[in-house]
């Protein structure tokens, strides 16, 4: 199946891989991306997903040996990595089209044929848990562990799980080739292409080194419950920091709860709000008043429970006019909405980047894939474009109406609580906020 206006092309192997190819004349790259329904999501307890990640390029049937999947992907002009989240594992390559079919071949040795080496079950531990440390030793990091964990009811709820340290020290060779067998199996995952390659090349390749590989029935990403929000509250977490960083966490929604156009112009509000340096907060609070170096707004939605989020960092002194101002500025946005003007500016710099994502090979394998990983049908480029420019204050008005509920509000302060008490900033932000 092709589109007419844009170039894609999506077949079903016979295993039940969906591959998407997507031409780009012109280059000589090539980006190969392929991603697993499979990640912490589908642990008790995480840990496995990420380590099996790692050990997928410890070796294969036909480069039994890290050393010489190394040396392979050297010799190919190819960068590439791979990376475990909470819905997905996925590996991409970055390389000459020249080079399309010793890619592919090489992917599919790593879906298909990983060795998992015991030999080298604890030096990869030793590698895992470096990498969790490393994690761990940044404030930051733990500063956003906290205030997940306290938005979503306690660190054992799914979404605010970190990856589990117990796991990492103690996972065994079977551990890893069990989840291995598990989810590398064709019916969980999507090959994505993009570049200087012909579909129908692409296609043959493809089921040559994919095809034959045996499908299972497909392992569906669970069903998450939707009321896991904890109430209003202050948080404050102890770090050798002398300024306030400071974070506003509210309840949003799952994506799976809202059409893709309410989403669209729920994150259009939220980029006009805080998201840019045109935003409301930078013009509030950086250009008008210079009380911070930075402020940002987003919103993060997860299937089945999503955040809106407002975090910066200032002095101490100044924590409540910028907390005062925060407030001011969201309720005035909630109330009036964008102005002409500010939804015009998004719309402008949506369609820019939606264009300029489409000028590199490993980009637009990336945005097939992940319009089809949704499972909402693929979104062309052209209907986004229509999306993106019909999208009307209204819509946007609509869109912000639950992502800024003052009575689930949770404040988090980062610092070293020198300068101010932590009784004494509760007391500020109950007073500020009315909390």
């Amino acid at each position: 199946m092709s589109s007419k206006k844009t170039p894609y092309t999506r077949e079903v192997l016979a295993n039940n891989l969906v591959v998407l190819t997507y031409p780009l004349k012109g280059s000589q790259a090539v980006g190969l991306n392929l991603r697993l329904h499979a990640g912490h999501f589908y642990e008790e307890e995480h840990g496995v997903a990420h380590v099996t990640e790692h050990f997928l390029f410890l070796g294969t049937k036909s480069y039994p040996t890290e050393r010489e999947m190394s040396v392979l992907f050297e010799s190919m002009g190819a960068a590439h990595n791979a990376s475990t989240g909470d819905r997905e594992i996925e590996v991409w390559m970055h390389l000459p089209n020249k080079n399309l079919e010793k890619g592919l071949r090489l992917l599919s040795e790593l879906a298909f044929t990983s060795l998992i080496p015991a030999s080298a079950v604890e030096k990869e531990r030793s590698v895992v848990l470096q990498e969790w440390e490393r994690r761990h030793d940044d404030p930051y990091f733990k500063f956003y562990r906290r205030m997940r964990e306290e938005r979503f009811i306690g660190p054992n709820h799914p979404y605010a799980r970190d990856e589990s340290r117990r796991v990492l020290e103690n996972f065994s060779r079977d551990d890893v080739a069990n989840f291995y067998r598990r989810f590398f199996q064709p019916q969980q995952m999507i090959l994505g292409v993009g570049g200087g390659v012909d579909p129908d090349e692409v296609i043959k390749v493809a089921r040559k080194h994919f095809g034959s590989a045996t499908a299972g029935d497909f392992i569906p990403e669970p069903v998450l419950p939707t009321d896991a929000y904890a109430n209003s509250k202050v948080v404050c977490h102890d770090e050798k920091f002398s300024q306030a960083n400071l974070e506003l966490s509210f309840p949003a929604f799952g994506w799976r709860e809202k059409s893709r156009k309410v989403r669209l112009a729920a994150h259009m509000g939220i980029r006009i709000l805080g998201g840019s340096i045109v935003s409301r907060l930078w013009h509030s609070l950086r250009e008008e008043k210079g009380l911070v170096y930075n402020v940002s707004c987003g919103l993060y939605l997860l299937p089945w429970l999503g955040i809106t989020e407002v975090s910066t960092t200032c002095s101490v002194d100044k924590l409540s006019e910028v907390i005062r101002i925060v407030k001011d500025e969201i309720n005035l946005f909630m109330a009036k909405g964008p102005k002409p003007a500010e939804l015009a500016l998004e719309k402008e710099h949506r369609l820019g980047r939606l264009a300029t994502g489409f000028e590199g090979s490993l980009g637009t394998a990336r945005y097939f894939v992940n319009e089809e990983f949704d499972q909402e049908g693929i979104l062309l480029p052209e209907d986004r474009i229509k999306m993106i420019e019909g999208v009307t204050k209204k819509d946007v008005d609509e869109a912000i109406k639950p992502l800024f509920n003052w009575s689930c509000v949770q404040v988090g302060l980062m610092n070293d609580f020198l300068q101010i008490s932590k009784g004494n900033f509760e007391e500020l932000a109950g007073k500020v906020l009315g909390i």
